[in-house]
Protein backbone atom coordinates (compact mmCIF):
# COMPACT_ATOMS: atom_id res chain seq x y z
CA UNK A 1 0.00 0.00 0.00
CA UNK A 2 1.32 3.77 0.14
CA UNK A 3 1.61 3.76 3.63
CA UNK A 4 4.33 1.27 3.35
CA UNK A 5 6.02 2.57 0.56
CA UNK A 6 5.90 5.82 2.12
CA UNK A 7 8.52 4.88 4.92
CA UNK A 8 11.01 2.91 2.33
CA UNK A 9 14.22 4.41 0.95
CA UNK A 10 15.14 8.25 1.18
CA UNK A 11 12.83 11.22 1.05
CA UNK A 12 13.75 12.78 -2.63
CA UNK A 13 11.62 16.66 -2.93
CA UNK A 14 10.00 17.36 -6.04
CA UNK A 15 12.63 19.54 -6.69
CA UNK A 16 15.27 16.58 -7.23
CA UNK A 17 13.15 14.26 -8.65
CA UNK A 18 14.92 11.93 -10.87
CA UNK A 19 13.49 8.71 -13.44
CA UNK A 20 13.22 5.90 -11.05
CA UNK A 21 12.20 7.58 -8.11
CA UNK A 22 8.55 6.50 -6.82
CA UNK A 23 6.14 9.02 -6.53
CA UNK A 24 2.78 8.26 -4.20
CA UNK A 25 -0.10 9.60 -4.58
CA UNK A 26 -3.96 8.82 -1.93
CA UNK A 27 -4.37 5.46 -3.15
CA UNK A 28 -1.73 4.74 -5.98
CA UNK A 29 1.99 4.75 -6.80
CA UNK A 30 3.68 5.11 -10.20
CA UNK A 31 7.36 5.26 -11.09
CA UNK A 32 8.70 8.43 -12.63
CA UNK A 33 9.90 8.52 -15.94
CA UNK A 34 11.55 12.03 -16.67
CA UNK A 35 10.35 14.62 -18.57
CA UNK A 36 7.39 15.45 -16.52
CA UNK A 37 5.59 12.48 -16.92
CA UNK A 38 4.99 8.76 -14.96
CA UNK A 39 4.67 5.15 -15.69
CA UNK A 40 2.04 3.59 -14.38
CA UNK A 41 -0.62 0.37 -13.76
CA UNK A 42 -3.21 3.14 -14.71
CA UNK A 43 -6.64 1.11 -15.00
CA UNK A 44 -7.27 -2.23 -16.17
CA UNK A 45 -8.73 -1.16 -19.37
CA UNK A 46 -6.07 1.33 -19.88
CA UNK A 47 -3.19 -1.15 -18.49
CA UNK A 48 0.61 0.19 -17.77
CA UNK A 49 0.98 3.94 -19.45
CA UNK A 50 3.46 6.43 -19.47
CA UNK A 51 1.51 9.43 -20.89
CA UNK A 52 0.00 11.28 -17.66
CA UNK A 53 1.90 13.97 -15.47
CA UNK A 54 3.12 13.92 -12.91
CA UNK A 55 1.13 15.86 -11.06
CA UNK A 56 -1.94 14.43 -11.76
CA UNK A 57 -2.91 14.20 -8.74
CA UNK A 58 -1.99 14.96 -4.86
CA UNK A 59 1.59 14.01 -4.23
CA UNK A 60 2.05 12.31 -0.57
CA UNK A 61 5.61 11.75 -0.94
CA UNK A 62 8.57 10.51 -3.11
CA UNK A 63 10.81 8.04 -2.55
CA UNK A 64 14.20 7.52 -4.06
CA UNK A 65 14.55 2.88 -3.30
CA UNK A 66 18.04 2.41 -5.22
Amino acid sequence: SEMCIRDRGQAVSFDNIQPGDVVVYPGHVAIYAGGGVIVEAQSTKAGITANRSVQCHTILAIRRLV
